[in-house]
């Protein structure tokens, strides 16, 4: 009995020593962990851009498409000519350096160990905010077809779904990238959406197209010609043309043949904050 009772006081001990942090989603294949510096180290930095700022917890990639959670709860925080700033001065968009002295904990997201120190660099339009923000909103139109999914599919191809292609080969041709755009996420903007998307509404997100899903059975295809999305949704943002200020896309959801949003919009930016608006839609 006495040696029970002592296995269950350390377990006790244990689970209550243990530190919480945010719970790590699945990790891309295209997205590295980063390295841990090792703690002890002098001041190692990370050149980031925060993605999300929620109270004292900051969502930040950086270059290589790296996700990193921060804690800014007594941390010090100064612009580059050292003023300092209060944690309600951060922002999505801001470039900023994380220095740091305990290392990088390997989850995902990677969380900083010990930070010492958070410069912000520059301050920059949030396009991934504007893409969250279309998503949002498309998101909650003709709710009806989002019910019963587990699945996320992004598509940001130039193509528009409107005009689906014919059945794919029995060997699809590979996913291509298409040229970047200014105004396009890149590969670190992509893994935050997904990311943030998955956090809040409990889905599997990453990006595709029809005739991969098709390929791979997330899509099926009846004898009669009829597609549908089974478990999740093929959501599009496209970028049509660019301008001085922004950009015209086009927006869809797609969820079957006759289960379908589509409309056209034009995004602008006006003193480093995007806005938007979108046409009237049509619904299959």
């Amino acid at each position: 009995m006495k040696r029970l009772l002592a296995l269950l006081l350390t377990i006790l001990f244990l689970t209550g020593c243990a530190t919480i942090y945010p719970p790590p989603m699945h990790q891309a294949e295209s997205t590295p962990l980063p390295e841990a510096a090792a703690p002890g180290a002098d001041a190692p930095a990370r050149d980031c851009v925060i993605a999300q700022a929620d109270g004292n917890l900051l969502l930040l990639y950086d270059e290589d498409g790296t996700l990193y959670w921060l804690d800014t709860a007594d941390l010090l925080i100064t612009t580059q000519d050292e003023s300092l700033l209060s944690a309600e001065a951060l922002a999505a968009g801001q470039q900023v350096s994380v220095f740091f002295d305990g290392g990088i904990r390997l989850s995902y997201p990677g969380f900083f160990v010990e930070p010492t120190k958070l410069i912000v660099r520059e301050s920059s339009p949030d396009l991934l905010g504007l893409y969250l923000n279309l998503f949002d909103e498309f998101w909650k139109i003709d709710s009806g077809i989002n019910d019963g999914i587990s699945v996320l599919a992004f598509d940001f191809r130039s193509n528009p779904l409107c005009q689906l292609p014919p059945a794919p080969p029995s060997t699809p041709a590979p996913y291509v990238q298409p040229s970047e755009s200014k105004y396009a996420l890149n590969q670190a903007q992509k893994n935050a959406l997904f990311y943030i998307i998955e956090s809040r509404l409990g889905f599997e997100a990453f990006e595709s197209d029809f005739e991969t899903l098709l390929a791979d059975g997330y899509i099926v295809k009846e004898e009669s010609g009829f597609c549908h999305f089974p478990g999740g949704l093929l959501f599009e943002i496209k970028v049509e043309q660019e301008d001085v200020n922004g950009f015209q896309f086009i927006l869809s959801k797609w969820r079957s043949s006759l289960g379908a949003i589509l409309t056209q919009g034009h995004a602008s930016c006006t003193s480093d904050v995007w806005d938007y608006i979108l046409d009237p839609y049509a619904i299959a």
